[in-house]
């Protein structure tokens, strides 16, 4: 591969999967594998060469077609080859953390579709990506400013890790962090407090979304955290200034009583 353009790589590789997107499944796991080392090697190829202002341009171009090639890899094989996910998390772990770094941040979107997409078609969540929803929580909650311009997008997969699997989300303490519902309620908590100092209601929303999604996805138990959420949506509705985002807040005040 040493040998060969990566113009050239990334061109042919987008082309079979524009050309064959409808009988890409028997190839889904090679074409992975190719893309997913031709990105990483991109990635850290990135700084530390003459022209770099020049050669990170044309780099940032390659990498966000390589991973929107994955991307739509992953979208060609939905619903289908279930037992082929656990190998797919392990050939696109390390692009997919790369989206997430500096270097790759022009891919944040495509990979948390990505995760998005190894979570929704697969029956449980596996350790590998337990450890990538710590990661990109804990992203937010650190002020890194990788996923802060793509909240909505990460709302996603968030709620599926909640739908896969509702007993853990609740109740394992993962390497000691607590549970990933103790730390969505922190990823909440300051979506709501950036929400007021942007002064930007629908970045707020955003929070309410994923209140909603607790309470619809994780079954009883949530008893504990009611009052926690109507002081949210209390503080909320008195700052609120839209009718739709105090419509939202009053919605899911109300919804509470059902939980009650």
């Amino acid at each position: 591969m040493d040998d060969i353009d990566y113009e050239d790589l990334v061109v042919a590789l987008r082309r079979i999967v524009d050309v064959f997107e409808e009988e890409i499944a028997p190839y889904a796991e090679s074409l992975c594998q190719k893309l997913s080392e031709a990105f990483n090697r991109l990635i850290q190829q990135k700084g530390g060469q003459e022209n770099q202002d020049e050669m990170d341009a044309e780099t940032g171009i390659h990498t966000e077609r390589l991973m929107t090639a994955i991307r739509r890899v992953l979208q060609s094989i939905s619903g289908k080859l279930p037992e082929l996910y656990p190998t797919l998390e392990a050939i696109l772990e390390q692009s997919i953390y790369l989206c997430f770094v500096d270097s790759g941040a022009d891919n944040v979107e495509e990979g948390i579709t990505c995760v998005t997409e190894l979570i929704y078609n697969q029956k449980g969540i596996s350790e590998r990506m337990w450890r990538l929803y710590y990661h990109i929580v804990e992203l937010y909650l650190n002020d890194a400013g990788i996923i802060e311009d793509y909240i909505p997008a990460t709302c996603v997969p968030l709620v599926n890790f909640m739908i896969k699997s509702p007993v853990e989300f609740k109740s394992t303490n993962f390497g000691g962090k607590g549970t990933p519902l103790d730390l969505l309620f922190k990823f909440i908590q300051k979506i709501f407090k950036d929400g007021a100092e942007l002064e930007d209601e629908i970045h707020s929303m955003n929070a309410v979304a994923l209140i909603i999604g607790v309470l619809e996805h994780l079954g009883e138990g949530q008893s504990q955290y009611l009052h926690t959420i109507n002081e949210y949506y209390v503080s909320e509705i008195q700052k609120a200034e839209t009718k739709n985002y105090k419509y939202m807040l009053i919605q899911g005040l109300m919804m509470n009583f059902n939980y009650d």
